[in-house]
């Protein structure tokens, strides 16, 4: 393999920077489905120092997404792809998921 050459920097970085925008735009474009689970990086000074538990999504009120236990959902920029392994690996909101049952055994009923 060649040494890479200054010159390849700049078009590594606006390749990297098309598939984050790609990525962020397809986020964005995705619907907030009631009861999917969402997580998402808390960020401080421009870098990620925690993650959420695993929480569901709520409704919607004033444009601004809520999960079931009340808590804002943040912009797409940060949440996270869980795979079912992942989802259940990570801890859980506890609010989210009795509401969430709640909810959906009124609906049946």
């Amino acid at each position: 393999m060649a040494p890479t050459t200054e010159t390849d920097w700049p078009r590594i970085e606006q390749e990297a920077r098309d598939v984050a925008s790609a990525e962020l735009d397809r986020r964005e474009a995705t619907p907030l489905v009631f009861g999917d689970p969402i997580a998402w990086a808390h960020h401080r000074f421009g870098l990620t120092d925690a993650l959420s538990s695993v929480h569901r999504v709520g409704y919607q009120m004033d444009d601004t997404p809520y999960t079931t236990c009340g808590e804002v959902i943040p912009s797409p920029a940060g949440w996270l792809v869980l795979s079912p392994a992942l989802a259940a690996s990570m801890p859980h909101c506890r609010f989210c998921d009795a509401e969430y049952v709640r909810l959906t055994t009124e609906r049946a009923a």
